[in-house]
């Protein structure tokens, strides 16, 4: 019949959409396992912006397998239509079969001939009452798949835009709503290579969106990338707003205000004064000047630039270092110093520190 091939291709794209649900799910979990992968510091963020958009890919098709069921639908619908107008019929055919069964039986009284009869009665009767009875399993069955055709987001947000109105014909493959991901807010910012030891994984730090001027938000690191940018020299870190007011949107630009170390006066030498530096350890010597002779020291370093350099441990406020000599210096040796210009580790080159410097006079030989 028309309702049962109707069915039957509503049967094959319900399965082809399903395959397409499937396919989905598993994109949902690789993005899924791609973000946990990068809190530990796997993979990249463009890693997971891959998978993200697999997951993107995999849903539009799943919009498009339901495009197909509502098709297929509406074939199920027309033939219902049909078969909904044969169950009218077929009720006046049982009430028909209904009197003529009531008839037969008020004669059997009277005549057991009747028995026949109304036993055809009983029969044509039920065949009717089967009739209907499919009819409305068809009818049925076209009311739950229709119920499938409602669109369900695969995240949870708030709508962005709105391509189509209501009442407007769509086709497949048509967008008609873009819904953006509520809930967390990231910002996603540059760190130079030179403070990328000072900022660890669940530091916290202040956030200023520029159309929010009047406003900082809490955050913290919640990840930043093993391997440098090549273009950029330098590395991604992932933050994490705290934003319960939902103030923040998508696409927003924000800055990053970095907390390195405690805050409070920090002393500083010239970087040129530095030997033999490890920066993976953080140490360094210098030549330490004290009463005319020459001292080899061993420093810890905290951050620093191409000028200036933050010295935590082996130098106190006040000691004399050389900046520049013609040939190496041995411990004890006599030298002649002569001043030269006192300079502090400028903000300009740490603008999201809160560290306040001193500087440290330096001499040459």
């Amino acid at each position: 019949s028309s309702v049962a091939q109707a069915q039957a291709n509503l049967a094959g794209a319900q399965s082809q959409a399903r395959q397409a649900e499937v396919d989905f799910n598993q994109t949902k979990v690789q993005y899924e396992r791609m973000l946990g992968l990068q809190r530990q510091g796997f993979v990249s963020t463009a890693d997971v912006q891959d998978a993200y958009a697999e997951v993107l890919s995999s849903h539009a098709a799943v919009q498009a397998r339901k495009a197909d069921v509502k098709a297929a639908e509406t074939m199920v619908d027309n033939a219902r239509e049909q078969a909904k107008k044969d169950a009218v019929s077929a009720e006046a055919d049982i009430q028909t079969s209904r009197h003529g069964a009531e008839s037969a039986r008020a004669t059997v009284a009277e005549a057991q001939a009747g028995t026949s009869r109304s036993e055809s009665f009983q029969q044509q009767l039920r065949a009717q009452q089967s009739l209907v009875e499919a009819a409305q399993a068809e009818l049925q069955s076209a009311q739950l798949q229709v119920q499938d055709t409602s669109l369900e987001s695969p995240v949870n947000g708030f709508v962005s835009q709105r391509q189509l109105d209501p009442g407007t014909l769509v086709n497949v493959g048509d967008v008609i709503l873009t819904v953006q991901a509520g809930g967390e807010v990231w910002v996603v910012a540059s760190l130079p290579q030179e403070i990328y030891n000072y900022v660890n994984k669940g530091a916290s730090c202040q956030v200023k969106i520029d159309g929010l001027r009047d406003r900082n938000f809490e955050a913290y690191i919640f990840s930043k990338d093993s391997s440098i940018n090549e273009v950029s020299r330098q590395f991604s870190i992932r933050v994490k707003i705290d934003d319960p007011d939902k103030m923040v949107k998508p696409g927003m630009f924000a800055r990053v205000l970095l907390t390195l170390g405690p805050s409070g006066e920090r002393l500083v030498v010239p970087t040129s004064a530095l030997l033999n530096r490890n920066d993976e350890a953080r140490t360094a010597t210098a030549y330490k000047v004290v009463d005319g002779k020459v001292q080899v020291v061993n420093l810890e370093l905290g951050p620093g630039d191409d000028d200036k350099t933050i010295v935590v441990k082996g130098l106190e406020d006040g000691d004399t270092v050389v900046v520049q000599t013609a040939n190496p210096l041995t411990d004890g040796q006599e030298v002649d110093t002569v001043m030269v210009e006192k300079g502090g580790l400028g903000e300009e080159k740490q603008p999201a520190s809160t560290l306040t410097t001193t500087p440290t006079p330096g001499v040459t030989p």
